[in-house]
């Protein structure tokens, strides 16, 4: 099975090798940029010619570089898996889609997204039956058992399946132009999330889907590219699509979870507990950071019997120090920066 293999293949224990920690899609990323790297020139030149044509990149992977350093030095090699799974692999992702050909990159993205769209088709149909395609499991390998049946599908925890899915279906949207998919793909995503039950993806998706809708029609119409054909099209979207998740929710109770889930509960709770843990650094600490030691230890702290921390932002802080977490989120906006020009440009 997938997940089994990946599994097995990355090692979760504490005292694995900094290699057998880094995950599979990592290998493949750095294996991709060495082969974008030597295949038409030298590596320093392949480096050199990308950091000017590339600035804003350059600027994210120096801070990431800057942060690996210190970890590094602080703590030993043994942390540097997780930066560069975070970290690292995001801009590796960018420059190699630099070099590939526009037809190789559309190729990728067709391919990304009717992946989401199986694994959307998987998590509904698991659902269905009550039973995982790949059962999931615990670090040390025995079943995970879940207060409350959900799908773990491909991409592993639901939670990570709604958000997959979720910002698939907003992101390919605007690149669908055939009208019978622009209709049927969003209400299957928005189905499937139903079964993931991901509260926040879903109470986010909907709307976002809608307002997408709307505003490329305020932008058709202010182009003057309306015409009645669009004008019904759009309607039955806006109408359709919220009135059948809501036929399938009141039909099967596929959304049971989150309509369950959809009030102020101790899930909701945690999220905001976890903030008490800047409480319990110290000046030193909260200007250059815990290691992942001392983490785990003043996360046991917090409430009764401590709670693990699921906030990405909030971990990065406790772990960088407010010096470097400043460093990183400005490269990282910047970096995000250079992703909205191209988005932008697709548009």
């Amino acid at each position: 099975a997938l997940r089994s293999l990946i599994t097995a293949i990355v090692a979760e224990h504490a005292d694995a090798a900094t290699w057998e920690k880094l995950h599979p899609s990592t290998y493949i990323a750095l294996l991709a940029l060495l082969i974008a790297s030597t295949s038409r020139t030298d590596p320093v030149h392949f480096l050199l010619t990308m950091a000017r044509q590339e600035s804003r990149v350059m600027i994210y992977l120096g801070a990431a570089a800057i942060i690996a350093g210190v970890t590094v030095v602080t703590e030993g090699i043994g942390e540097l898996g997780f930066l560069v799974d975070t970290l690292l692999l995001p801009a590796v992702v960018v420059i190699v889609l630099k070099v590939t050909p526009p037809a190789q990159q559309r190729q990728i993205y067709w391919v990304l997204l009717w992946l989401v769209v199986g694994n959307a088709l998987l998590g509904i149909g698991e659902t269905a039956v009550n039973q995982q395609l790949i059962p999931p499991t615990n670090a040390d390998g025995t079943p995970f058992i879940d207060a409350q049946f959900r799908p773990w599908a491909l991409f592993g925890h639901p939670l990570n399946n709604a958000l997959i899915t979720g910002t698939g279906m907003i992101v390919a949207y605007p690149t669908i132009r055939n009208p019978l998919l622009r209709l049927t793909l969003p209400l299957l995503l928005l189905i499937s999330l139903l079964a993931f039950g991901g509260r926040v993806a879903f109470v986010a998706s909907l709307p976002a889907l809608l307002l997408l809708v709307v505003g490329e029609f305020g932008r058709d119409v202010s182009r003057r590219r309306f015409t009645p054909t669009r004008g019904i099209f759009v309607l039955l979207l806006l109408l359709a699509v919220p009135l059948a998740v809501f036929g399938v929710f009141s039909a099967t109770g596929l959304g049971d979870r989150i309509l369950d889930n959809l009030v102020w509960d101790n899930s909701a709770e945690v999220r905001l507990q976890v903030f008490r843990l800047i409480d319990f650094l110290s000046t030193n600490e909260l200007l250059f950071g815990v290691s992942a030691t001392k983490l785990a230890y003043l996360s046991s702290r917090i409430g009764r019997e401590g709670i693990i921390i699921e906030n990405f932002w909030l971990v990065m802080l406790a772990r960088m120090g407010v010096l470097l977490f400043l460093l990183f989120t400005v490269a990282f906006f910047v970096f995000l920066s250079r992703l909205w020009r191209d988005a932008a440009g697709a548009a």
